[in-house]
């Protein structure tokens, strides 16, 4: 019969740390957005061409300062609370 002695350290606590999850809940969610980015609607058509193309038009709502962060040139293209379209 062999007695090992394991030393153990004191318990550490970790909390859970909720950024990930609310991240995800805050994601293209309008209420809490500050820049809203709409992609797709009228196309510019080729050129000596009279047509112009019209597609689905789809609405993303971010963070201006997640941008800042993750996308600084595209940040400096729209501001919070800017209510004229900045055609990018």
């Amino acid at each position: 019969h062999l007695r090992t002695n394991k030393q153990t350290g004191p318990t550490i606590y970790v909390p859970s740390n909720p950024f990930c999850k609310n991240m995800l809940e805050g994601f293209n969610n309008e209420e809490m957005s500050d820049v809203t980015f709409e992609v797709g609607g009228e196309v510019e058509s080729a050129a000596n061409r009279r047509k112009r193309g019209k597609t689905i038009t789809t609405r993303f709502h971010a963070f201006h300062a997640i941008l800042r962060l993750n996308a600084p040139s595209l940040a400096d293209m729209c501001r919070p609370g800017d209510e004229a379209a900045v055609p990018i």
